[in-house]
This record gives structure tokens, sequence and C-alpha cells, in this order.
């Protein structure tokens, strides 16, 4: 009956943050942030290796923090009025700092613009993610500069061009000016600090992880292994498509009552690749980036096989997460 956690974060200690007074830095960051952002320089090669990966992801005592981002939550909105200029590159041509593809675009979006300036001259980590070249797909872009009046210059271009989108809806994250709410964090990839408003009280307990966990099962040709009642968290894998249990084959293999949770790219929570009668029975999902993969049997001119791999009675949320997917599974 004991509560089993199976646990992938790289732990920082909280007693490294002291709380951020240095003028110079207060300046760079929101109005906000003064006697609410700590900070800590980090010196542990890992740890500054995974916090330079932009996708990375932190938690507080298991709670999922949000990289500082714009707008707070949700999505902005840019009308094609605001777009100046296209794309000056090809098709999701990655543009450099000296020669940026993307297009231009005025955001009046009630932004510090100075700071943002500021922001993106010093170091170009904040990227656009959002529909900005088509209604069905999530683009991430980076960007290179702003002006004094609020134009902006992307680093990137899209796939479709800046705008075919009926409608475009971007959020932008990686900007220290924005980091302006308990729960928000961000890292500063030149003198390797971490900022961080914690979501409650910073003790000398509290519990701060850096998502790090590889795959924690890996079931390939082997039949009826049971996983029941565990707790996977903080995981983030090693290769694209990985899962916290990957199926790659055999039959009648079963997850019950586990809870995934705090889980993102490169990997999936639960994975289902090929093989019969596999599947998640009553289990928790919980702030997962893209849930699950659910494959199986085939399909030929003259038959169809079922695999009857399974997702039964399973609970998908977000609880704080604001910027995840939302994909519960890839059916094929």
């Amino acid at each position: 009956g004991e509560e089993v956690i199976l646990d992938g974060s790289r732990t920082i200690s909280p007693t490294a943050f002291s709380l951020v007074t240095d003028p110079a830095a207060l300046a760079r960051m929101h109005t906000s942030a003064s006697n609410n952002v700590y900070a800590a320089v980090i010196t542990d090669a890992t740890l500054i290796s995974l916090l330079e990966d932009p996708s990375r992801q932190l938690s507080v005592d298991n709670r999922m923090l949000q990289i500082a981002r714009y707008p707070t939550f949700g999505l902005g909105y840019l009308d094609h009025g605001d777009i100046l200029a296209d794309d000056t590159g090809s098709a999701n041509e990655m543009g450099t700092p000296s020669n940026p593809v993307g297009a231009t675009v005025d955001l009046d979006w009630g932004q510090d613009s100075a700071k943002w300036s500021a922001e993106l001259t010093r170091i170009k980590k904040a990227r656009m993610i959002g529909y900005v070249s088509a209604d069905w797909q999530k683009a991430t872009l980076r960007l290179h500069s702003m002006d004094g009046a609020g134009v902006l210059r992307i680093m990137d271009a899209t796939s479709y061009g800046f705008g075919n989108a009926n409608v475009v809806r971007p959020y932008i994250d990686h900007l220290l000016c924005e980091l302006d709410e308990p729960g928000e964090w961000y890292f500063d990839d030149i003198d390797n600090t971490l900022y961080l408003w914690p979501p409650s009280f910073l003790a000398s307990t509290t519990a701060i992880g850096v998502w790090a966990g590889p795959e924690v099962f890996n079931i390939d040709g082997a039949d009826h292994v049971h996983i029941e009642r565990l707790t996977m968290q903080n995981l983030t894998g090693v290769s694209n498509g990985d899962g916290a249990v990957d199926i790659r084959s055999g039959s009648n293999n079963r997850v019950a009552g586990c809870t995934f949770r705090n889980i993102t790219s490169h990997i999936l929570a639960f994975n289902v690749w090929g093989g019969t009668n596999n599947g998640a029975l009553s289990c928790n999902f919980i702030d997962v980036n893209n849930t699950s993969r659910l494959y199986g049997g085939s399909a030929t001119e003259s038959a169809i096989v079922p695999g009857s791999n399974y997702l039964e009675n399973c609970h998908f949320t977000q609880v704080y997460s604001k910027s995840f997917y939302g994909k519960v599974t890839a059916l094929g």
C-alpha cells in the first residue's frame, strides 16, 4: 500500500537561491519581480546543459512551473494588418543572428518594448509559438530583435508564410522581463543564472527539480507483464518517440492504476508500438505534453487483423501547464 514514485528530476538545492536585489538585474526584469524573484548561479555542467534546452521544464514540490512567457496565459492575437513584411527566407529556413529570415510584425500587446529590445539584443533565446502559418500547425520560431516601438523581427521562416492562418495566435516564451507571477522561471544562458518566482515559500526542504528522466519501462517481446500503482514523473526521455512505458511488442501487457505526471518531449507517457492486447487501465495522466501512442494490428487488401490494444478508464488533465499541446493519443 505504500506510494512508489519513480522520479527523473535532476535536483537543485533551494539553498542555492537568493532574493534578487541587484539594481542592474532588477532593471532587466518585470516591475513585479522586486522582492519576489530568486536566482541561483548554476555551475554543474550537466544541469547547465539541461537548462540550455529550450523545451526543458522545472517543478517545485512536483508542481510544474511555467517558462516566463507573454501573455501569461493563453494566446496573443495578431491582425493581418500587423504583419509588416512576410518571411524573406524559404519554407522552414532557419535564420541566424546575422541573417534573420522571418517576418516583421508590429507587436502591439502592451509589452515593455524597451526591455524586450534589450533582452533580445543580449540573448536570442525567446521564441514565438503558436498558430502563425496554418490553423492546424503549431509552429515554433526564434525571435531576432525588437525596436523601441514594438516592431518585432522573427529569426526563422514559417512553413507556409507568416499570416496565412485565418487568425494568427501565438505566445512568446523565454523572456526574463516577462517573469511576472508565482510559478514562473527563466534560465540565462550567458551567465548561467536560473531565475525563479517560487509558487510558495522557498524552504530548505523545498524540492526543486529539472525534468530529466529517461524511459522507465521498455517491453519488447515479453508477455503478461503488469505494471501497477506506480507514479512516474519529471521525465523528458533521450530519443524522440520514447515512452515512460514503451511497449514495442508482446501481448497481454498491462499498465494499471498508475500516475504519469510532468512529462514532456522527447518522451511520451505511454507507448504501444505493436503486439496485441496491450494497454493502460485506470491511469492518470497529469501535465503531460504528448500523452500516448496506440498502434498495432495490420491491414492488407485481403484482411484486417486487430491489435486489440487499448486505453480504458483513464483520466487526462492539465493542472499547471499553460502551453502543452494537449494531445491525448495517436492512433495507427
